[in-house]
């Protein structure tokens, strides 16, 4: 498993980069021990890979579905070349480590050794997918060519790092840009222009406590939105016609960017602007009477908790309802310079999805 970890770091899958080689190391590893695998490539390098094992009977299989890609990492800011594995006093360093190739490391590996010595009783899919970290491209195109997975599935995990507490929500994300327009004059006769910036203050004011609505979650609270940064105008003698914020927006479940919308153009009434959206995800909630969450509880030996940051979950609600996201590695270690998972968390991960496996798909 540390030796899978180890090929797939050294696999560049930022963004620029694609996902071909980690995809590539996914395959060998399967390969070597006789799990059918098949690579997805498209655009160049945009690439998925999917396992399966076959099951005696119909119906009832599972589905691990992560993602391939990293973000980037500025090697300047970390204490090792952060595109290859680093031990130290039971950590291993690398970009992925915790997002999420670590967790990507632990579920092949439970698959590997618990169908070395088992015979599937359903389907095991196992999907590494493109780009999660910027349009979910790869989760995308899997769920729009696996539409048979369908009604076939007992549930679904998303092995995202969870520091393995079972998570059965999360808050959707809007980012937003809006641009308020002006028009521009010297800055010494200020009235014979429109100050773009002096509108956008205005918006801003008024977005600050905006409520998308009254509901909070019972386990995400409320919706939330934050204001990340803003830029306006060319020169301290120019009245600026443009200026333009970037809003990061997280909705509950059940609410949507329709609805955001029309409260944002109700509360910016009066002022002149346009919104582009340039990135939205779905919000994600499996009912907590779901079955699968259920037996999940006593498994993981934990109820069911929130994260705050997106996954590709909501995109697989169209092949099942039930779906959980866990995994191994902490969630503060992701995005930021050192990143690491502990030996102890790998293997912690490995052996939960052997025993949700062997619970779920196997012989016993």
């Amino acid at each position: 498993m540390k030796e899978l970890l180890k090929n797939l770091i050294e696999a560049n899958s930022t963004a620029d980069k694609g996902e071909t080689e980690s995809a590539e190391v996914l395959a060998d590893f399967f390969g070597k021990r006789n799990i059918d695998c098949e690579i997805d490539k498209w655009d160049g390098s945009r690439t998925n890979i999917t396992a399966r094992i076959k099951g005696k009977k119909s119906g009832g299989g599972i589905l691990i579905a992560g993602h391939l890609d990293v973000v980037p990492a500025l090697k300047s800011s970390w204490h090792s070349p952060p595109f290859t594995l680093r031990e130290e006093n039971g950590k291993l360093f690398g970009r992925g480590a915790a997002d999420m190739k670590g967790p990507l490391a632990a579920s092949a590996a439970a698959i590997a050794e618990i169908a070395e010595n088992k015979i599937a009783k359903r389907d095991i899919i196992f999907t590494a997918t493109a780009g999660e970290e910027t349009n979910s491209c790869g989760i995308l195109r899997f769920a729009e060519k696996e539409k048979q997975l369908k009604g076939r599935l007992r549930g679904i995990f998303v092995p995202e790092p969870t520091d393995m507490k079972l998570v059965t929500a999360h808050k959707g994300l809007l980012w937003l840009k809006i641009t308020t327009s002006g028009k521009t004059a010297h800055g010494s006769i200020p009235h014979e222009g429109e100050n773009a910036v002096v509108k956008m203050a205005e918006a801003v004011g008024r977005l600050s406590g905006i409520k998308f609505a009254e509901q909070t979650h019972p386990l995400l609270g409320g919706s939330t939105i934050s204001i990340n940064k803003i830029n306006g105008g060319s020169a301290a003698n120019v009245v600026p016609d443009e200026c333009r914020i970037w809003a990061d927006i997280r909705l509950l479940p059940g609410q949507s960017r329709d609805s955001a919308m029309e409260e944002i153009s109700r509360l910016l009434e009066g002022i002149s602007f346009k919104t582009e959206t340039e990135r939205y995800v779905d919000a994600f909630e499996t009912d907590s009477d779901d079955d699968f969450v259920k037996d999940l509880e006593q498994l993981a030996q934990c109820k069911p908790q929130p994260i705050f940051f997106t996954t590709d979950a909501p995109y697989l609600k169209q092949l099942s309802e039930s779906i959980a996201v866990i995994g191994p590695g902490r969630p503060d270690m992701c995005h930021k310079p050192d990143e690491s998972i502990t030996e102890e968390e790998l293997n912690k991960g490995r052996e939960f999805y052997k025993k949700a496996l062997d619970y779920f798909a196997f012989e016993d």
